[in-house]
C-alpha cells in the first residue's frame, strides 16, 4: 500500500527518525487544505450574515453604510420587524455553525497529524481522514440548510472518524 516512505534521517542519536507513507502524507495535507478553505468560506459567510443582521462593531458602519446601524449590543427586535428577526436567526445559525467547526475541526486535525506519524494502519488513516473531511463539509451544508437528520449523521461520522484516528495512532504507538 504505497511502501514509498518519506524519511527524515539524522545522525544525532537524540533525534527520532520518522518514516511516513507518502500517500497518507499527501492525503493528510490535502484534507487539511480542504478543511481550511471550508472554514475560511464559513467564516466569510458568517461575517456577511453579521453585517446583514447589524451585529458588526459600530466603527464598521462607516465601511458598510448600505446596511444600516451596526452594533455589538443586541438591541431588541420588534415582533413586526420580520426581516430583521429573520436576519438575526440566520446570523445565530451561522455563529453556531462556526462554533461547531472550531470545536471539532482542530481536534480532528490534531488526531490526523498525530496519528500520521505512528498509525497502525496507513489505509485506515487515509480512510478515516477522508471520512472526517467529507463529514465536516457535509455537516456545514446540512447546518446551513437546516437539514436533519443529515446534520447529526455528519457530526457523528466526524466524531467517530476522529476517535478512529486516535485509536489507530495509539495502536501504532503501542503495538507496532
Amino acid at each position: 500500500w504505497g511502501n514509498q516512505l518519506v524519511e527524515m534521517v539524522s545522525t544525532d542519536p537524540t533525534v527520532v527518525t520518522l518514516g511516513v507513507n507518502s500517500v497518507a502524507l499527501k492525503v493528510t495535507i490535502c484534507c487539511t487544505a480542504v478543511l481550511y478553505m471550508k472554514m475560511l468560506c464559513t467564516l466569510l459567510i458568517q461575517g456577511g450574515k453579521r453585517i446583514i443582521a447589524g451585529s458588526r462593531p459600530e466603527e464598521d458602519q462607516a465601511l458598510l453604510p448600505d446596511f444600516g446601524t451596526q452594533s455589538l449590543l443586541d438591541a431588541p427586535v420588534a415582533a413586526e420587524d420580520t426581516e430583521k428577526r429573520e436576519a438575526k436567526e440566520i446570523e445565530a445559525r451561522w455563529i453556531r455553525l462556526v462554533s461547531n467547526d472550531t470545536e471539532n475541526i482542530p481536534m480532528g486535525l490534531i488526531a490526523a497529524w498525530g496519528s500520521l506519524f505512528c498509525a497502525y494502519s496507513q489505509p485506515w488513516h487515509v480512510g478515516l481522514l477522508l471520512a472526517f473531511t467529507v463529514a465536516r463539509v457535509g455537516h456545514t451544508f446540512a447546518y446551513a440548510n437546516a437539514k436533519q437528520p443529515h446534520r447529526v449523521f455528519a457530526y457523528m461520522v466526524g466524531v467517530l472518524a476522529t476517535l478512529g484516528m486516535c485509536a489507530n495512532g495509539v495502536a501504532g504507538a503501542l503495538l507496532a
